[in-house]
């Protein structure tokens, strides 16, 4: 698989991009929109308009509050302020503009909101640094809807908070790239969504547990994750570094769609699909290869040929069978 990314635009290109930006110690809010590649397909040709309204709605909430915009690439935003108590206030107006506003059916857009609060290393493109990464970071462990905050971000904003918001200790976590586990709290906003599904980190891996009507069926999984990505950051820079998380998934994605493989969840740089025999399924129906059949010889199990299968991206035939089900 040959991965062809964009080559990087020259240092003067860049700094020619990017305003004056303050240094020192800066509180970092990283967005993006949960579910993207669906809302795509769902919108089709209406999704830049979604799209440009949610930028719309959060570039006006962050200006609001001080906040300068560092970056943006596709639906995600790199903002910095100079106070975590202007973050935290960009991030309530986001998430209550974002609720109210009146989108089509099918295309509500859920965002994810994680700041921090450290010394990011300010270059020619913008800022790079570990700060940057662990925003980043607690911002991927969220849901739509949700805001995170640093240990660091939650301690400076505590004991000022109005109007009712609060903050929810989630414990510690560990994240990708991270050298030890990070506690993050959860901003609680009136009158928006408070509860949430466990946080997408390593220590829950994100990955969904089954309901009391999940079906059971024979699959091949597929984990997929970019090595080294957080020294990959510092080695290439916060700007190249968003491109690269950009093209990374979607080229993935791509390639994923043409062998026929469901991507199921994504965490960061890390995605998760299935290359499986659902489809040949009927419901209520198990299927099995015939290298499982040979697995279970000698089990006393039975099954009924189901005769020979072609899936997309798989090839030759495949010979499926259902195991028979007797009445106890």
């Amino acid at each position: 698989m040959s991965l062809e990314l964009v080559p990087p635009r020259s240092l003067v290109e860049v700094e020619r991009s990017i305003p004056d930006l303050p240094d020192g110690t800066l509180t970092v809010l990283l967005t993006d929109v949960e579910a993207s590649t669906q809302l795509t397909a769902r919108l089709g040709d209406r999704y830049p308009d979604v799209l440009a309204a949610h930028c719309a709605l959060l570039r006006a909430a962050f200006a609001a509050h001080e906040g300068h915009e560092v970056d943006t690439q596709g639906d995600s935003f790199f903002v910095v302020f100079r106070r975590a108590t202007q973050a935290v206030a960009a991030a309530i107006a986001s998430q209550r503009a974002l609720a109210a506003e009146a989108w089509p059916d099918g295309g509500a857009v859920r965002v994810r909101i994680g700041i921090h609060t450290g010394e990011p290393i300010r270059t020619p493109a913008g800022y790079t640094g570990l700060d940057v990464i662990r925003g980043a970071r607690i911002k991927d462990a969220g849901h739509g809807g949700q805001v995170l905050l640093s240990r660091s971000t939650a301690t400076l904003v505590e004991d000022v908070l109005v109007g009712g918001v609060s903050l929810r200790d989630l414990g510690a976590h560990r994240l990708k790239g991270l050298p030890r586990p990070e506690r993050i709290f959860q901003l609680t906003i009136p009158d928006l969504p408070a509860d949430f599904p466990p946080l997408q980190s390593l220590d829950t891996h994100g990955r969904p547990r089954p309901g009391p009507t999940a079906r059971r069926v024979l699959t091949t999984v597929l984990f997929v994750d970019m090595a080294g990505g957080a020294e990959r950051v510092v080695a290439v820079g916060d700007r190249r570094w968003l491109e690269l998380r950009v093209q990374y998934p979607a080229l993935i994605r791509q390639e994923l769609e043409s062998r026929g493989a469901e991507e199921i969840d994504s965490i960061g740089d890390e995605l998760f699909a299935v290359f499986g025999i659902m489809a040949a399924a009927q419901p209520g129906e198990v299927l099995v290869s015939h290298t499982v059949k040979e697995l279970v010889a000698g089990s006393g199990i039975t099954f009924t040929d189901r005769g020979t299968h072609i899936f997309k991206g798989l090839p030759g035939e495949w010979r499926l069978f259902a195991p028979d089900v007797h009445d106890a």
